[in-house]
């Protein structure tokens, strides 16, 4: 019972740090679960440790 409480808690504290975020999820550049080209995300200051890095 113990582990299931502290995955959930775990799983809840990810989620909250690091959204998805739909609009990147939409992108061309998301197939397959991986990123394919990113250079445009980082041209459009979509960078990921500057979208949540930058929320602390």
């Amino acid at each position: 019972m113990k582990h299931i409480l502290l995955f959930i808690i775990l799983l809840f504290l990810f989620e909250t740090c690091f959204p998805i975020d739909p609009e990147r999820i939409r992108s061309s550049h998301f197939q397959d679960g991986k990123y394919h080209n990113i250079e445009e995300d980082v041209r459009l200051n979509k960078n990921f440790f500057r979208s949540y890095v930058g929320k602390f």
